[in-house]
């Protein structure tokens, strides 16, 4: 990576470079519950550092085989390759097969097999995305009643008969082709055997998955046409030929298994449908003529949503029992329900923690959810109907214990309207009460319902909790509601009154308080600093500026008029900007950056789609005629979100850089105050 810093005048930077994605969910990836003070037991614990992270797991696509007696998920590390592991779920977790360079991952109907994909590294795949070479994935298919495991190689994608009896599996399209055409292989799970089918262009199964339907698209287009396998008998007919193009392949809805349930799906329509509103669940007759409520979400500010089982289909048997999701609004706890046939609601579970990716297993009423808090990391449990007694299934992250973690809790306030709202209040790692600590503000509309998340280190992210957390700031993330036309003024109006109750407690330091955000919430952390002196530092990425200027701008990633999102989106401007142009002009950040005393960093990238990249230049050279702290980081080739990796470890380490500076008193970086003279930039020193 080539970096070069453009120097102006004393406090006024302008970085260029080559930086990182960073997504609005990584706002909210950390949560938890008010720590008790250090001391006890921990000894023993160190200091998390960001030669640590890489080791931080992350866990996905956790699967429960149909008859429960089989769980698979795979684990994604921070830095490096992850894995997939296959464990009997009596099993400990530590003692499950684990397979390399895996992905994809099914149980086959019949609880016999198992499948996968087998890829490459994240090394060569880097390698391989540099030289615009393809990667071709093999498929293991395992005898989950032995040890055996048959691979095939290049292999795209895969997918099992209804009954268990049959793979399919789909190979690449040879590379320049000009027709549709692929291979697929139907393999006989009970006799092992294979059959080749060339020339497939698509295919499908009926509902069953007892026949096969698929199209042939040839070099000549003879032999073109619609044919039919009976997976029961592997007998095919030719429905179809001709010298022509077949394509959109679709079992009609009349076919046998389809008819008898659509008509069940009609008749329970014919009874009842589910609405909410803010917090509860409502059955209603589809006239309109009647209406129950079935939930007491209101009384106790919980909200109630339909949690999906089954997603082969979108409605409600009306002979069994339907699930809901739990979440309070004012606790942020979660968990889920069960209305039982007599239509009466019963808590399954409901905690302190974030409960959720709820999974039964199909053929028996055996379910996984998973668990986490800000320190329990995301693990698998495995309960019965009645969710008692839940089995853990996964282990991740064990050597959290050797390592300072913290907590977090749910901070209440009031903010200027007069509206009740919540934070999230993350802890430093080795939380002393006696002592005063700096704080960070993350900030991006509403972020406390990501309470009770568990953040992964990162070295990334200019915006990972964990990280701001390990090196000793709390982490404050107040929401934000609005009013029309006051965007800029809504979120100062919700941020203020936020950081005042935290400081209240008397556990941060006044003088040492940072603000940060990314896109609309950079564009609130340019404003907010306007209109308070509360903050010290600010970090601000691919920010909105000059809302005016902006308005008339074009979102380069779709091509539309950016006035879409000031009136119909985020901006919250029922008007365009001639007819409010008080209101633009009072919740610009450039018109309003005169009043700002607190040093600010920016970042944005050249090839920035969403917020174009001269939003930045207008604040930059509007800065550093005011004679302003300030430093722009610019990414050549980047857009909204830093996507090369070596970029976004430099604007993380600047942005952390730049916060110790001006909150924890460290020397500054030599980037901060000397800077590279324009004509000495490395990519002109090239030229």
């Amino acid at each position: 990576m080539k970096t070069s810093l453009i120097h102006s005048q004393p406090s006024i930077i302008l970085l260029i470079a080559c930086l990182f994605w960073i997504s609005s969910a990584e706002f909210a990836d950390a949560a938890g519950i008010k720590p008790e003070p250090s001391g006890q037991a921990t000894e023993q614990k160190k200091d998390l550092k960001p030669e640590d992270y890489a080791q931080w797991q992350r866990i996905s696509t956790a699967q429960l085989s149909p008859n429960a007696d089989w769980f698979s998920w795979t684990i994604h590390l921070v830095e490096g390759d992850g894995w997939l592991m296959l464990q009997q779920t009596g099993e400990d977790p530590d003692d499950g097969k684990k397979f390399e360079h895996a992905l994809r991952p099914g149980f086959s109907a019949d609880n016999r097999w198992f499948a996968f994909l087998i890829g490459v590294s994240e090394e060569e795949r880097r390698q391989m995305s540099d030289q615009n070479e393809r990667i071709k994935y093999q498929l293991a298919l395992k005898d989950l009643s032995s040890a055996e495991i048959d691979t095939f190689n290049n292999i795209s994608t895969y997918e099992f008969s209804e009954d268990g009896r049959i793979l399919l599996m789909r190979k690449y399209r040879p590379e320049n082709s000009e027709i549709r055409g692929y291979d697929l292989i139907l393999r006989n799970l009970e006799a092992g055997t294979n059959q080749l089918i060339g020339n497939v262009a698509e295919y499908e199964l009926n509902e069953e998955g007892t026949k096969l339907a698929y199209l042939i698209d040839s070099h000549d287009q003879i032999g073109n046409g619609v044919h039919l396998i009976n997976l029961e008998t592997m007998s095919t007919r030719v429905l179809e030929s001709d010298e022509a193009e077949y394509e959109k392949l679709i079992w009609h809805w009349q076919d046998d298994p389809l008819q008898s349930r659509q008509r069940v799906m009609q008749q329970h329509l014919d009874e009842w449908v589910l609405l909410y509103d803010e917090f509860d669940v409502y059955k209603a007759s589809p006239d309109g003529s009647r209406i129950e409520r079935i939930t007491d979400g209101r009384e106790h500010k919980i909200r109630y949503r339909q949690q999906r089982l089954d997603f082969e289909t979108t409605e409600i048997n009306p002979e069994d029992p339907f699930y809901l999701n739990k979440f309070g609004e004012r606790t942020k706890d979660r968990g889920y329900a069960r209305v039982n046939l007599n239509g009466e609601v019963e808590t399954l579970i409901y905690e302190s923690a974030a409960i959720s990716n709820l999974v039964k297993a199909e053929d028996v009423p055996r379910y996984i959810y998973q668990r986490q808090t800000a320190v329990n990391s995301p693990n698998y449990y495995l309960t019965d109907a009645e969710f008692g007694s839940p089995v853990a299934l996964t282990n991740t992250n064990p050597q959290q214990e050797d390592f300072y973690w913290a907590e977090d809790e749910l901070i209440h306030f009031t903010n200027k309207r007069g509206e009740e709202l919540e934070g999230r209040l993350l802890y430093p790692a080795n939380y002393d009460p006696g002592q005063q600590y700096p704080m960070i503000v993350l900030i991006y509309e509403r972020m406390s319902q990501t309470l009770h998340n568990y953040s992964l280190p990162s070295r990334t992210s200019a915006y990972n909790q964990r990280r701001f957390s390990s090196e000793g700031y709390f982490v404050f993330m107040p929401d934000i509601t609005y009013e029309l036309n006051r965007p800029g003024m809504s979120a100062v109006e919700s941020v203020v009154p936020a950081v005042e109750t935290v400081l209240e407690t008397g556990m941060v330091d006044p003088g040492k308080i940072g603000l940060t955000g990314h896109s609309w919430g950079g564009y609130h952390t340019n404003f907010i600093i306007t209109q308070t002196d509360l903050f010290s530092s600010a970090v601000a990425g691919a920010p909105l500026v000059n809302l005016i200027s902006m308005y008339n701008s074009i979102y380069w990633s779709s091509g539309f008029h950016q006035g879409y999102i000031f009136e119909t989106s985020q901006g919250r401007f029922p008007y365009p900007w001639w007819e409010d142009k008080e209101y633009f002009l009072e919740n610009s950040p450039l018109h309003q950056i005169e009043n700002s005393e607190t040093p600010l960093m920016l970042m944005f990238g050249t090839d920035d789609g969403a917020v174009p990249f001269n939003q930045g230049v207008e604040l930059y050279t509007t800065m550093r005629r005011m004679h302003k702290e300030f430093v722009m980081l610019v990414y050549e080739g980047e857009g909204h979100g830093l996507g090369r990796r070596e970029n976004q470890i430099d604007y993380a380490n600047r942005a952390m850089e730049w916060h110790a500076h001006y909150l924890l008193g460290k020397e500054p970086a030599p980037w901060i105050v000397e800077g590279i003279p324009f004509i000495e930039r490395p990519e002109l020193q090239e030229r």
